[in-house]
């Protein structure tokens, strides 16, 4: 059974797209941690704990909102059904290297466990199922740039062997320098607005 992709988002240079389409735009906040937050604010999302995490796990939640409501995941799909499947180039590193500072000193040795949980980069994966309760299969790849094969050949073997009725993936990407870039996508066997081919996802991602 062919599939397609549903939804796309893009995060990127103080913007957020939807299909393509310009949906939040700040210039004065830019910079990654403040224009999160007033992501946060214009989506009126109710979670306290957005506040707990890490750039990371901040913008792969926040493009993980912008497309669950446009396709109604939840009701759709049951828990057990939707997977998860992400990639970066920088893994962890931001927060690595925010966790290197505060374990330096031998003199002020304080390595705090809020900050050490963010040192491995599929944690973004579990804080999405945390506040989603979603229990399907999941991956996350290190990859030197957007593998748009990886994600097609992935993400539609899972679908193709039944082991996910939907799947959200994509690139969440935050570099030491705070550089952010996300893209993430819905595909299922749905009739959906893209067809689903590496070409075509890597023409989303490229003018997303």
């Amino acid at each position: 059974m062919k599939s397609e992709i549903q939804s796309y988002c893009t995060i990127r240079n103080g913007e957020v797209r939807m299909n393509g389409n310009l949906v939040f735009a700040d210039n004065e906040n830019i910079i990654a941690n403040d224009f999160f937050n007033a992501i946060y604010r214009n989506i009126k999302l109710q979670y306290a704990k957005f506040f707990k995490m890490d750039l990371l796990c901040k913008l792969a939640l926040l493009s993980t909102e912008m497309i669950l409501p446009d396709n109604n995941v939840p009701s759709l799909f049951n828990k057990e059904e939707v997977g998860l499947v992400f990639s970066n180039k920088s893994s962890s590193g931001q927060t690595d290297a925010e966790y290197n500072l505060i374990i330096a000193d031998k003199n002020n040795y304080f390595p705090s466990p809020s900050v050490f949980v963010y040192t491995l980069p599929n944690i973004l994966i579990g804080e999405i199922c945390i506040k989603h309760n979603f229990t399907g299969e999941s991956a996350f790849f290190v990859c030197e740039k957007f593998n748009a094969e990886l994600l097609t050949n992935y993400v539609s073997d899972l679908l193709r062997n039944d082991l996910a009725k939907a799947v959200i993936a994509g690139w969440i990407e935050i570099n030491e320098n705070k550089e952010y870039d996300a893209f993430t996508f819905l595909a299922s066997h749905q009739k959906g607005r893209n067809p689903f081919t590496s070409i075509d996802l890597e023409e989303l991602y490229r003018d997303g």
